[in-house]
């Protein structure tokens, strides 16, 4: 008996991959291939709008203190976040707004519409107006959500 030709075994092998669902359409016989036609036919996808900014833009909630001493305190003339939670939201491909815990609430409400989700930094607060401003925002996040739009809240310690 002798070796089978190297003829034979790529015919078995091109009859066999074009009966293979998961085989490239390069790998089947040209009349089942996609003409050029057909793909002209495909619909497209419109060009993307440069205007728009297609990256998430996250919210994060000052704290109360200057930062610049090291400790937070309850002045109301203060308001700082960490630049590591800044260069965290960044570093995941996201825009920071900043909301000041103690700016008047229509400005913090507006901007709670201009973010896609919110970022509570750890704190030592457990009274007060930012106490206040907190259970403010958690109240439209829950209010957002329930209406479906998915809109996340990650607190952080």
């Amino acid at each position: 008996m002798s070796p089978p030709s190297l003829s034979n075994s790529v015919s078995n092998l091109s009859d066999s991959a074009a009966n293979h669902p998961s085989t490239p359409p390069s790998a089947l016989p040209a009349s089942s291939q996609p003409t050029r036609e057909a793909a002209v036919e495909a619909p497209s996808c419109p060009a993307p709008d440069p205007k728009l900014n297609f990256c998430p833009v996250i919210g994060i909630l000052s704290h109360p203190g200057d930062g610049a001493s090291g400790r937070l305190n309850s002045s109301a003339d203060a308001s700082y976040i960490a630049a590591s939670y800044v260069k965290f939201v960044e570093a995941a491909g996201a825009m920071v707004i900043t909301l000041i815990y103690n700016e008047p609430p229509e400005i913090l409400y507006e901007k709670l519409d201009l973010v896609n989700g919110v970022l509570f930094t750890g704190g030592w607060a457990k009274t007060g107006p930012y106490v206040k401003v907190v259970e403010g925002i958690f109240k439209k996040v829950l209010e957002k959500n329930d209406a479906g739009d998915h809109f996340p809240l990650m607190p952080s310690a």
